[in-house]
C-alpha cells in the first residue's frame, strides 16, 4: 500500500532549503519593484468578477446568519416568557 503522507521530494539539508527561500524572496522582491516603477499601486487592485461574485455572496450568507441568530433570540426570549407564565401560573385565567 501507498503511503500518501510522505514527501515525494528527497530530504534536503536546512542550507538548501534557505538559499530557495531567499531566491523565491528576491523574484518577489524584484516584482514588487517593477509594478512601482510602472506606476502600479496596491490601490489600482481592481476584483475579478469572479472574486466580487464571491465577496457578494459571502456577505449575503453573513447578512443571514445575523438575522438567523436575532429571530432565535427573539424567539427563545418569546417561548421562554410565556412558559414562565404557564408554570408560575399566570396563564391559568
Amino acid at each position: 500500500m501507498r503511503n500518501f503522507f510522505k514527501h515525494s521530494r528527497e530530504p534536503t539539508d536546512g542550507k538548501q532549503e534557505q538559499q530557495g527561500e531567499a531566491e523565491a524572496h528576491v523574484a518577489h522582491a524584484a516584482m514588487v519593484d517593477e509594478s512601482v516603477s510602472q506606476g502600479a499601486s496596491p490601490l489600482d487592485w481592481k476584483p475579478t468578477n469572479h472574486q466580487l461574485l464571491i465577496m457578494i455572496i459571502l456577505s449575503i450568507i453573513s447578512f443571514m446568519v445575523a438575522l438567523d441568530a436575532c429571530i432565535v433570540v427573539t424567539s427563545i426570549s418569546v417561548s421562554l416568557s410565556s412558559l414562565s407564565q404557564e408554570v408560575l401560573g399566570g396563564g391559568l385565567d
